[in-house]
């Protein structure tokens, strides 16, 4: 564990050293980025790592080294979550899943009362916790991205809590959701969007330029692109009615998205506005004999997309006109377990999650999950070398492993 500590105070002592612009430059290019999604468990990545939260620890990830790291400066820290003593001191504690590097702090989200957010700063290291004051984010906040000096954020409000009463006389329990700015240096709030008429408002992916987000009404979704330079949306027409996350072209022009009732992947051009299948159903029969399948999409390196077919759950690559199967599920560590995503990408490789269920606990759904990387060079090799960056102390439901 001292070892761990002293590569994280190490890479941080590393990028934070020098001084006056030579000293905000590092920190801006390294451990800062123009745009970060925290979509759910997602990881906040910069161009040096990422930051997270597994299981109540934020953990820094070292792209490098492949090494993922408490946050957390304590020499004789053991590093423990709430679920392991609930009388930790362990810095890199956090009660909230979402958490982001920010002007040389880190800065945590986590529920106030009130139907309010906070955030919570700290030094890099976790040192020096501090409130950073309270934001409005009603019954909950679901989705958020911070682009440059702005938090951009979905929350909703049930129609009970703003008093709105239906023609019962009783209150009315469906969403009003709304879309707010965040300035993280004033701590100045912005309704931009409020939407009552709709079942869910998912924000998509998309990167510094724009977001895309699906509102989702009775009769399927709607897309609607985001210009964060004049605050604007417009909508575009994507040939799907259900939605899901998005992953941008490495060029930054096009998005990738799964319709066809989750059989196929279109690929979005932006400025031309133009759809084209990447991945179809036709492709598909040649490569699984399922009837009944799903695609998800993965990301793009390199002109190559990357996607997973469930229930198989195996991730592919369509490169050109043809479909690979890589046979990383068959080689994943542990038995009976299965990819549930990539994370995070670099030039090098990728990180990604694999998941097995908790054969010893009595709860339904309890999942143990892991996190690991695995080089470009050595994705369809069988030999090659799957790395577990961290090994799990907590499954999904809190029980002690």
């Amino acid at each position: 564990m001292k070892r761990k500590l002293f590569l994280l105070t190490g890479i941080i002592f590393v990028l934070l050293s020098g001084c006056g612009k030579e000293k905000n430059s590092a920190v801006k290019d390294q451990f800062e980025s123009g745009y970060m999604e925290l979509f759910g468990t997602h990881p906040a990545v910069t161009k040096k790592g990422d930051f997270q939260v597994m299981e109540g620890i934020a953990y820094f990830t070292d792209y490098k080294n492949q090494i993922c790291t408490p946050i957390c400066n304590k020499p004789d820290c053991r590093h423990l979550s709430v679920y392991e003593d609930e009388d930790t001191q362990c810095n890199a504690v956090c009660d909230g899943v979402r958490i982001f590097p920010y002007k040389e702090k880190l800065y945590r989200i986590r529920t106030a009362e009130n139907g309010k957010s906070e955030l919570v700063l700290s030094d890099l290291d976790g040192s020096n916790p501090k409130s950073g004051g309270t934001f409005d984010t009603g019954s909950l906040l679901t989705d958020a991205v911070v682009r440059k000096n702005k938090l951009y954020y979905v929350s909703t409000v049930m129609n009970d809590a703003t008093g709105e009463i239906t023609g019962s006389g009783e209150a009315a329990e469906t969403p009003v959701w709304k879309l707010c700015s965040l300035d993280l240096d004033t701590m100045d709030q912005k309704l931009i969007l409020e939407i009552k008429a709709a079942r869910s408002f998912c924000l998509l992916g998309g990167n510094e330029e724009y977001q895309f987000y699906a509102v989702i009404k009775d009769r399927g979704a709607e897309y609607y692109r985001f210009d964060y330079q004049n605050e604007e949306s417009f909508s575009i027409l994507l040939n799907t009615g259900s939605y899901s996350k998005i992953k941008m072209s490495d060029d930054g022009k096009s998005l990738y998205y799964v319709g066809n009732d989750g059989k196929e992947i279109y690929k979005y051009e932006t400025e031309a506005e133009k759809i084209s299948s990447v991945v179809g159903a036709g492709e598909l029969k040649k490569i699984t004999a399922a009837t009944e399948i799903e695609l998800v999409i993965e990301g793009e390196h390199e002109g190559t997309v990357l996607f997973r077919i469930l229930p198989e759950n195996e991730l592919y690559v369509k490169k050109g006109t043809e479909i690979l199967r890589t046979g990383l599920s068959e080689r994943l560590p542990e038995e009976a377990a299965w990819l549930s995503g990539i994370r995070s990408t670099t030039e090098e490789g990728f990180f990604f999650s694999y998941q097995a269920n908790n054969e010893k606990s009595d709860t339904k759904g309890d999942l143990i999950t892991w996190y690991a990387y695995i080089s470009w060079s050595e994705l369809f090799d069988k030999e090659g070398k799957i790395k577990v960056v961290h090994s799990p102390h907590i499954s999904s439901a809190g029980n002690l492993l």
